[in-house]
């Protein structure tokens, strides 16, 4: 009886899924903590010697011109969020600028913004709530093939048409692959007709993220 028992609770134990983890972008987890995220071997990083990563508030080093992307507008300030992305020295002659060190992301290169928010019972401790980057269109079939053999066909396809100033129309899919703890969402001709953006996003620190945000903005009605 007690073998009978035994096989039933192995049977049980291997029909119940296990928890989904949070999507991570080659080895960057969402929900990882700031400190882990510094702490992190870049993927990439025999490409660039002297890789630094900055941070939103961080001392930027002279002629680092990408630093401009690490500030965030005043509302994502008073939400707390902080925003990171990797660099590299590069010389011209003489003179040695900082760049943004590309990532390898299914055989094209990228620049990763990494976005963080306070998260935990002391509300101080950051965490990795949103990867995203882009790359050009013509990489679409390349990057869609890539996440489709790792995760398999996408959960959600959206199907739709934008426009031009001239009124050309173009199609453009979204496609999304999400467990129940992340997402992640490529999305054609984002922003601008030649570009495509991927987004990973953790679920459960963008809601609180998109509630405080609207007690930050307010509500528009009351600005009529």
């Amino acid at each position: 009886m007690k073998r009978i028992l035994s096989a039933a609770c192995l049977l049980a134990a291997a029909a119940t899924p296990a928890k989904a983890e949070p999507f991570d972008l080659r080895g960057y987890r969402l929900g990882m903590t700031l400190e882990e995220f510094r702490a992190m071997p870049y993927p990439d990083a025999g490409k660039f010697p002297g890789l630094m990563t900055l941070c939103t508030g961080d001392p930027v080093p002279p002629r680092t011109p990408g630093a401009n992307t690490l500030k965030v507008t005043e509302a994502f300030t008073k939400a707390g969020i902080i925003r990171c992305m990797h660099f590299a020295p590069r010389a011209l002659g003489s003179i040695v600028e900082n760049i943004e060190a590309a990532m390898n992301v299914a055989g094209v290169p990228t620049y990763p913004e990494f976005e963080f928010i306070p998260n935990g019972k002391d509300g101080m401790t950051m965490r990795l709530f949103r990867i995203s980057f882009g790359t050009l269109m013509t990489n679409w079939d390349q990057v869609l093939n890539a996440y489709t053999t790792k995760f398999g066909k996408p959960q959600e396809i959206k199907n739709q048409v934008v426009q031009n100033s001239f009124g050309a129309t173009f199609p453009k899919i979204t496609a999304t692959w999400a467990n129940k703890e992340s997402s992640i969402t490529l999305e054609q001709r984002k922003r601008t007709l030649r570009g495509m953006k991927i987004v990973y996003l953790y679920d459960t620190l963008a809601r609180p993220f998109l509630d405080r945000m609207k007690q930050i903005k307010g509500n528009p009605a009351d600005n009529l």
